[in-house]
């Protein structure tokens, strides 16, 4: 169990840990030891769900005018203050201190999680029913550090598993044009949205028609260019060395033990396995207590994690979360013996219906949304590379000064402009007491949490597509081919650049993701004005008035 100082400066001192090897044996760069940022992996996630874009959510983006129930500029000239909600309902909220550095990235989906949780409450008022705050070690161990790996275990609505594997769009605007043999076969990179392609798609025949990328069965004797003749590969690597986007087969990449593993290091044995054997990494929400004979998460274990066999737990869970697995709609329970899951003593369980990317080409459209979800009560968790001092200013506020890969929930925000002159956010790090200083006017904040600005916010979330290292050419063997230049990748598997490597000169860049209970992000009635007063006057203009018996005590 590290300290909050001793994980303060491990992110510090090493935001880069060695990175992994293509099936080819080129090295593809470090990745980043807190949370990996890595772009393959975020689109083939998206082409997973049902709504990939908030803006492509039900209500997500819609005006008054277009649908009452639209969330657009609900949160704006606000003081939202949602992490009150479930300080309110445990007072050891937001104290939990990630054991290692590998579970910063589960911790930050739990606190976002909690939050919606208590916010669903508020609008029941039915605060009885709160029982423990959220789990992070069954996360870490089907998801490892990995964003979208975690968010999988959440339970999302997904499509269906033939969809997601051959749809190459993912639904978010400039990231819909993915990688494919039609720019692959041609060598260009133009309309790559994940940088440069990692391999040129190999052709068949008389080298003029795409190479067919279903799964191999049998070399062609008489087709020597056929992928699935390349010697001493398995059909997965074969698949990714003829059209480099294999890694949409959820069945290779979400399933249990598969998860948090490199898609060229996956078998074709594995991808047979049966689903009913090795089901996806697709549970829900699991609050930190003991379930039964299955798992029990009463400690903050970080990577320990000591359950049933994964196969059992997770039929158990899936059972109970209300998903079927084959239709990929919701269970209707209405005249099943397992109605709200009560008459059989089973304990239903809640999950994250919504995952959706914020990814718009205006950084203040993004902000605008940020606004609108946490004021809605939804969870919103960002990923990004920018670290930040352990200081805090007299307001709270404070200022990136290093690299580090890591994940928050945002968890409120003030957009009034009174004590600022501009919107400034509320991050909640899993640190514990780390940072220290000053408060907003508003009141206290959790242990480890500070002010950003948004200024400094939309910096922080810029989803590149391209390296910001200066990378070499490539000088092909045979003069007659064309030198390539800048950030391109060859045929021979010399990786000579990647967008997702870490450097620790790379510039900023990050990712927000917003979770939802709901099918969409629709509108929700929360009450922030009990967690705060109006102060028209200064403390030193109240004290005054206090002492002078103008003015009561509070």
């Amino acid at each position: 169990m590290l300290s909050p100082k001793e994980l303060y400066y491990q992110y510090t001192a090493e935001p880069c840990e060695p990175g992994h090897s293509d099936f080819l044996g080129q090295q593809q760069g470090d990745i980043g030891a807190g949370t990996p940022y890595d772009l393959q992996r975020l689109s083939n996630f998206l082409k997973q769900l049902k709504y990939p874009c908030f803006d492509k959510a039900p209500f997500g983006k819609q005006t008054p005018q277009q649908n009452p129930s639209g969330i657009l500029n609900t949160g704006s000239d606000k003081l939202c203050l949602a992490f009150r909600f479930l300080q309110r309902l445990d007072v050891e909220a937001f104290t939990e201190v990630q054991p290692d550095i590998k579970s910063g990235t589960s911790h930050a989906i739990r606190n976002a999680c909690d939050i919606m949780r208590a916010c669903d409450l508020e609008k029941s008022k039915n605060y009885t029913s709160w029982e423990h705050r959220g789990a992070t070690e069954y996360m870490q161990h089907f998801g490892d550090n990995f964003i979208t790996d975690c968010l999988m275990t959440l339970g999302p609505n997904l499509v269906d598993a033939g969809k997601a594997f051959y749809d190459r769009a993912t639904g978010c605007g400039d990231m819909d044009c993915l990688p494919s043999w039609r720019n692959q076969s041609t060598g260009s990179n133009q309309g790559s949205a994940l940088g440069s392609p990692k391999f040129k798609c190999k052709t068949d025949g008389d080298g003029t028609k795409p190479a067919i990328c279903s799964p191999c069965k049998e070399c062609k004797e008489d087709n020597s260019k056929d992928p699935c003749c390349t010697g001493g590969l398995s059909c997965v690597q074969q698949m990714n060395l003829c059209c480099d986007d294999v890694t949409g087969e959820r069945d290779a990449q979400f399933r249990v033990g598969l998860g948090s593993r490199r898609y060229y290091d996956i078998t074709q044995d594995e991808i047979n396995l049966p689903v009913e054997e090795y089901p996806l990494i697709h549970i829900g929400i699991l609050k930190r207590k003991s379930y039964g004979g299955y798992v029990n998460l009463l400690n903050n274990s970080g990577p320990n994690f000591y359950s049933c066999p994964g196969d059992l737990l997770l039929k158990y869970f899936q059972k109970i979360n209300g998903y079927n697995y084959i239709t990929h709609t919701d269970i209707d329970y209405s005249n099943s013996p397992l109605k709200n899951c009560k008459d059989n003593n089973i304990p239903g369980i809640q999950r994250v219906k919504t995952i959706s990317l914020l990814h718009s080409r205006s950084s203040e459209d993004i902000m605008q949304s940020i606004k609108d979800l946490c004021y809605n009560g939804y969870g919103v968790v960002i990923m990004t590379n920018v670290g930040f001092s352990n200081v805090r200013d007299s307001s709270g506020l404070s200022y990136p000064d290093r690299i580090w890969y890591h994940s928050y929930a945002i968890i409120g925000y003030d957009d009034r402009k009174v004590d600022y002159n501009e919107c400034v956010f509320l991050l909640a790090n899993s640190w514990g007491k780390w940072n220290d200083g000053g408060h907003p006017t508003w009141g206290p904040i959790p242990d480890g949490s500070f002010l950003v600005t948004e200024s400094h916010l939309k910096c922080m979330l810029k989803l590149l597509r391209t390296d910001q290292k200066s990378c070499k050419g490539y000088k092909p063997a045979d003069p007659a081919e064309p030198e390539v230049k800048g950030c391109v990748n060859s045929d021979i598997g010399d990786t000579l650049c990647s967008p997702w490597s870490c450097d620790t000169k790379q510039k900023a860049l990050g990712m927000v993701f917003a979770l939802s209970f709901y099918d969409g992000f629709p509108k929700n009635e929360l009450n922030y004005t009990q967690f705060y007063k109006v102060r028209e006057n200064s403390y030193e203009e109240e004290l005054v008035l206090y002492l002078d018996g103008t003015q009561a005590a509070d």
